[in-house]
């Protein structure tokens, strides 16, 4: 995916480098005033910055904010995980603590592998 994305950017680099390249030649081989020639410069000048930034709009939003997205959404699959695993752990912990002092207030001992279980935890 990601060679095909640089791929699109390249060829939009190439078009507008292209379209500039052009401009220029065609404006200082032709046959007018200094004050044309600027004036032609300017509006070819301007025509260029306006297209770029229509092409990074275009990439932004083509590219950008749907990885932007899918971040998002995997953030908030981790964060569900995390949250359940944490519900899962607090549950066995609580379970636990609960057998331990009932086994103690019996006066017998807490289950031996408890502390195993905590070590898979």
């Amino acid at each position: 995916m990601q060679n095909k994305d640089s791929g699109a950017l390249g060829f939009m680099a190439g078009i507008l480098l292209g379209g500039a390249v052009g401009a220029i030649l065609g404006l200082m081989m032709a046959q007018e005033t200094g004050d044309k020639t600027r004036a032609k410069f300017k509006k070819t000048g301007d025509a260029l910055i306006k297209k770029g930034r229509e092409a990074f709009d275009q990439i932004q939003e083509d590219q950008l904010e749907p990885f932007l997205d899918k971040v998002g959404e995997k953030a908030g699959e981790v964060k569900t995980d995390i949250e359940e695993k944490f519900e899962e752990v607090k549950n066995e912990l609580v379970k636990r603590i609960e057998t331990t002092r009932k086994a103690r207030q019996e006066g017998g001992q807490p289950a031996k592998d408890s502390k195993k279980t905590a070590e898979k935890l």
